[in-house]
């Protein structure tokens, strides 16, 4: 299984964007082949400091896959709060443990 992390450093818009990417982009990302799961983690208070995106697929071609797809609807859906997310680059990494619903099937699942 391989994860994609992105650091926003903004975290007003970045709940904004969560809210939106969690009603109307996540069901797309569901019926993505491979998809494993998505978390969207805000820290700091009131919003302010920032968020975390993270990711899940089999291989990392579906993660290429989804992110280019990503890009594409929030060049559409979130163009109003594109510039005030300031978004990381998207950094690929192995997972090298998963539990509960990210975790991949085990044998015979």
């Amino acid at each position: 299984m391989i994860c994609g992390v992105r650091l926003y450093r903004d975290g007003a818009p970045f709940v904004f964007a969560a809210n939106r990417i969690s009603t109307l982009f996540l069901p797309h990302l569901q019926r993505m082949e491979g998809f494993r799961g998505v978390l969207l983690v805000r820290f700091g208070d009131d919003g302010g400091a920032g968020g975390l995106g993270v990711i899940a697929f089999d291989t990392s071609e579906q993660l290429e896959a989804a992110n280019l797809a990503a890009a594409s609807w929030a060049e559409h859906h979130l163009s109003d709060l594109v510039g005030s997310l300031q978004p990381s680059e998207l950094f690929p990494a192995e997972v090298l443990m998963a539990a509960g619903t990210l975790a991949p099937p085990g044998p015979g699942e």
